[in-house]
This record gives C-alpha cells, structure tokens and sequence, in this order.
C-alpha cells in the first residue's frame, strides 16, 4: 500500500497498535456476543460469562489493552492532522 500510495502521490502512514500478545487466549464470551458488523450482544456476553466467570478477569484484561491501543491509534491520528486526510 505505501508503495502505491507513493507512486499516486498520495500521503501514507501505517501504524499498528496491538492490544493482545500472541500467546493471549481470547476469552470466548466476548468473541461469541460479537455479531459479524462488530457489534456486541449485551445479553450474549453477559450470558457467557455468567456460564463462564473464570473469564471476567481475561475478559477485563483484555478491555484494557484494547483500550490503551485506542488510544495510541487516536493520538497518532491527532499528531498527523488533517495532511494524511487530504492529498495535498
């Protein structure tokens, strides 16, 4: 992409914020209450982990880290401005 980004002129940045390690096990109660357009199921998730509390604590850690990538990502967005927005 930067390449072809390069070659029309157009502005590139790529960043990567990542909010679990490969060795993470992703709890399944949050993985099954989100629908295919990413929305979450309230009643799905809270479901899951009343049959599954062993994972709240994976579950919170991974909200966190989830978080903390957003927030990398909207301030990296913020510091490049509105230049990576609009080709000059």
């Amino acid at each position: 992409m930067a390449k072809v980004a390069q070659e029309a002129g157009v502005p590139f940045m790529a960043v990567r914020a990542i909010a679990d390690s490969a060795d993470t096990a992703i709890p399944q109660s949050p993985l099954r209450a989100v629908d295919e357009f990413g929305e979450l199921s309230w009643l799905t998730f809270l479901t899951g982990l009343i049959r599954h509390p062993a994972e709240l604590f994976d579950t919170i850690r991974l909200g966190r880290n989830f978080h903390a990538a957003h927030v990398t990502l909207s301030t990296v967005a913020h510091l490049a401005g509105s230049q990576l927005l609009v080709p000059p």
